[in-house]
Formats: C-alpha cells, sequence, structure tokens
C-alpha cells in the first residue's frame, strides 16, 4: 500500500514555491535555478490534524522560524520528504494516570513526532521533528545516562479514539502486569532511534510495538516486536532504523523505566 501522500518526490518548476502543512509542521520550498531555498514553522497544538498542500507566497517564508538555503551546480527539480524515528530515545508520560491490575496485562497507543527528512538528489539536508519537543534526561548523574525527548501522551486503549495525525509516530505498548498487586503506569520509554517506520493503509504511521514484562518482584522486561501489532492492517516498512536494535543497550536500560525510578530527569 502506498505511504501517506506527503512522503516522496515532489517536483516543482523553476521559482515556483509550494507548501506543505501536516499538523503542527509547516514546510515552505522555493526552487530556483541552481538552489532550493527550505523554510519551517510550528505551531503550538501537537494533535492539530490540519493536513494541506499548495502554492506559498513569498510572504510566508517571512513568518518562519527555521530556513536553510540548499545549493547545488546543477538543477534538481524535486524535494523528496521522508518519515523517519526520533533520532533520541522519547519518554512518553500518560496524561492521567494508568493503572494495571494484578494478573492482567493492557494495550495501549502512545504517539510521537515524526522525523521529517528532506532530502534532494537523494542527499539529505535537513531533519526536522514534526512538533516541538521538550528535552530530558534519563540517567543516575548527569555524566552517566542518555539525553532524551519528553513527551506527553494520552495513552489511549481504543485504536478508533486515536486521532489520524498527518506526521505522528503511533506506538502500540502492551504491558503484562505479572505480579500479585496493581501497577501504575508512571511513562514508558521508548527507544526510538532502534525503531523502524511502517505505514498502513489507513493512513497511519507506525513504528514497531513495544511489550513490557512487570514481573513478580514489580522490575519490569521491555521488548521490541518485529512489527506494529494488532492495530496495523496491510502495512509496510518504509524507513529502517537509525541503530542496530538495542544498540547502547536503550531497550534494556529502559527496562526499568516504565513505573518510578529514580533514574529520570526532569
Amino acid at each position: 500500500m502506498p505511504p501517506p501522500p506527503w512522503i516522496g518526490h515532489h517536483p516543482l518548476e523553476i521559482d515556483a514555491r509550494h507548501a506543505w502543512t501536516l499538523g503542527a509542521f509547516e514546510l515552505l520550498a522555493h526552487r530556483r535555478e541552481l538552489e532550493w531555498q527550505l523554510a519551517a514553522r510550528w505551531a503550538d497544538d501537537p494533535l492539530s490534524t490540519a493536513l494541506a498542500t499548495g502554492p506559498a507566497s513569498p510572504e510566508a517564508f517571512e513568518a518562519c522560524t527555521w530556513s536553510i538555503r540548499a545549493s547545488n551546480a546543477k538543477t534538481i527539480p524535486a524535494l523528496e520528504l521522508r518519515a523517519r524515528a526520533a533520532d533520541r530515545p522519547v519518554i512518553a508520560r500518560p496524561d492521567t494516570t494508568l493503572v494495571i491490575p494484578p494478573r492482567a496485562h493492557a494495550s495501549i497507543f502512545l504517539g510521537s513526532a515524526a522525523w521529517i527528512e528532506l532530502l534532494l538528489d537523494e542527499a539529505l539536508v535537513a531533519s526536522l521533528p514534526s512538533w516541538r519537543l521538550s528535552d530530558t534526561w534519563f540517567g543516575r548523574t548527569t555524566s552517566d545516562g542518555t539525553l532524551c525527548y519528553a513527551s506527553r501522551t494520552r495513552a489511549r486503549t481504543s485504536l478508533p479514539d486515536v486521532p489520524v495525525l498527518p506526521a505522528s509516530l503511533l506506538t502500540r505498548a502492551t504491558i503484562f502486569n505479572g505480579s500479585e498487586r496493581a501497577f501504575t503506569v508512571e511513562r514508558i520509554g521508548i527507544p526510538m532511534p532502534s525503531m523502524s517506520v511502517f505505514a498502513d493503509d489507513s493512513g497511519r504511521v507506525w513504528t514497531e510495538e513495544i511489550r513490557v514484562d512487570v514481573e513478580s518482584s514489580g522490575s519490569s522486561r521491555t521488548r521490541v516486536a518485529d512489527a506494529p501489532g494488532d492495530g496495523a492492517e496491510r502495512f509496510e516498512r518504509i524507513a529502517e532504523p537509525r541503530t542496530p536494535p538495542d544498540a547502547g543497550g536503550l531497550v534494556r536500560a529502559f527496562s526499568a523505566l516504565i513505573g518510578g525510578d529514580d533514574r529520570w530527569r526532569g
């Protein structure tokens, strides 16, 4: 099945200006004879479902907060857009407390920003998040840990309740509580650099499912599945991971992160 329509090659005539609105993210492009002018800005609402494409005015470029010029000795007729997982892990915190009873399991859907790669003649010139994320730190000290992105999530349990956002990655997290007491999900670490990107025929863009086993001792273990899991039907992989699975021990480190953990700061 085809990926979302914004992914792929977008040819422009010389001196043409074009804009893509993908939720909170707006990208503008101006093709010149031997260069491309690229600009972007971000709205405040990461849950925006806005999706539009069309000509852009010169004034629209002036309102952007990011811009570059990409030049080449030859003319390049098209700009290519790709979707990628984040370049750092994402710490997702549910908006409301989620409790899983003893010996029970639940699946939740976690939304996070996609990284939009801009390519000219197969060369990457920029990679931008579809919405702004704040930084957070996962580690016991400032010298021993990992810089991450922090993200709030509604952690819906039913896929129909999850809006289809134009440039959002959806991760299904299944949590198995094998302990004898209720387990509170305070936050979940998603090892995004080790995640692929998939597109399905409903317009959603996914990562692999993550599965968390809470053991009788209260400790937990995180695993990354091979596919998005239930909910994504007729899907195909459209981007490979940035790093090999569990490079740097991210999955092992995040096994302690699903509940409370004093290594999280921010």
